[in-house]
């Protein structure tokens, strides 16, 4: 309907029409979840993130998606292979040489969608995604080591080695070495990997240590 505001020094009559606003969730991307939260850097990993995505693809026109893990410095890996759907999305993180230490960990999610019209749309974490506080929404990309137990054990080998860190992967029979120089080295073999990745178990098979 028409109203009146002081304008300029003078009384006017404007028109005005009702412009309803409803927001539309679907149009909003969202990441919930990614898996795993813990990645190595020595080894390529299939992401998979789980959000609203149902109304993007990974191209449209001249839109092409991308899915990148920043750190917070702004040092990035590209996580390659993109794939979205309606409530998913995979994509492939490479393996590649790790980033300073203080890099690796708590790298931010950037997941750039495709609108059906063409236009790019960034689809940030919720709150609760991957990360513990005060990181929420952080992954770690990470291949370290925080400490090891026992510090001794026998040359003739048998001793279980805990080894705590982050960015362990899958469990798959590779052999761990524990060395002072090339040389001289033990040879263990994988026991067990924690689901959360920051755990790896072996066991000391043989030794080469002399003295």
């Amino acid at each position: 309907g028409a109203w009146s505001q002081w304008h300029n020094g003078t009384w006017g009559d404007w028109e005005s029409a009702p412009l309803p606003v409803q927001y539309d969730w679907d149009l909003t991307p969202s990441i919930t979840s990614i898996s795993p939260s813990q990645m190595s850097s020595a080894r390529t990993t299939i992401v998979t993130m789980v959000g609203n995505f149902s109304s993007f693809s990974a191209a449209s026109g001249n839109c092409s998606a991308s899915m990148r893990f920043v750190s917070p410095s702004g040092l990035y890996r590209e996580c390659q292979k993109l794939q979205v759907g309606a409530a998913s999305a995979t994509c492939q993180l490479v393996r590649g040489k790790p980033f300073p230490r203080n890099e690796q960990q708590r790298m931010f999610p950037r997941l750039q969608l495709c609108t059906q019209d063409g236009f790019e749309s960034i689809a940030h974490p919720e709150p609760s995604c991957c990360s513990a506080a005060p990181f929420y929404g952080r992954v770690d990309i990470a291949l370290r080591v925080e400490s090891t137990t026992p510090t001794g054990g026998s040359l003739a080998g048998g001793t279980t080695i805990t080894i705590q860190g982050a960015g362990f992967g899958p469990s798959n029979g590779r052999i761990v070495r524990s060395a002072l120089t090339y040389n001289y080295f033990d040879e263990m073999t994988v026991v067990n990997i924690s689901t959360d990745h920051k755990t790896l178990t072996c066991q000391v098979l043989s030794s080469n240590f002399t003295t």
